[in-house]
């Protein structure tokens, strides 16, 4: 037989994962509700970190406070809201992705 054939089979046998992560997710979440990390760094880092971040894009980028101005220059009835679709990479970005729109 090929070669390959083998390491075809070995493959399709182990295609069912071997920890439920989608379990450990949810209990890292329960245990570290306020923590965007989930335990896995410096929470009071990660925290001044996010706030450091949006307080620079709110204070000193030319894009949003340039969009900001377009916005604000519209009137109810001409302004039609973004349409915007997240795709998390690593699964960690919503709350980021949600505050970006509500700051």
């Amino acid at each position: 037989p090929p070669l390959d054939s083998g390491i075809a089979a070995t493959i399709l046998e182990q295609l069912e994962p071997w920890t439920d992560y989608g379990a450990k997710l949810a209990a890292r979440k329960e245990e570290f509700p306020s923590d965007a990390c989930l335990g896995l760094s410096n929470p009071n880092a990660t925290r001044t970190m996010i706030d450091s971040y949006f307080l620079a894009i709110k204070t000193t980028s030319g894009l949003v406070t340039g969009q900001s101005q377009k916005l604000l220059a519209l009137s109810a009835e001409t302004w039609v809201p973004p349409k915007i679709a997240y795709t998390a990479m690593h699964g960690i970005g919503h709350d980021v992705a949600v505050r970006s729109f509500e700051t």
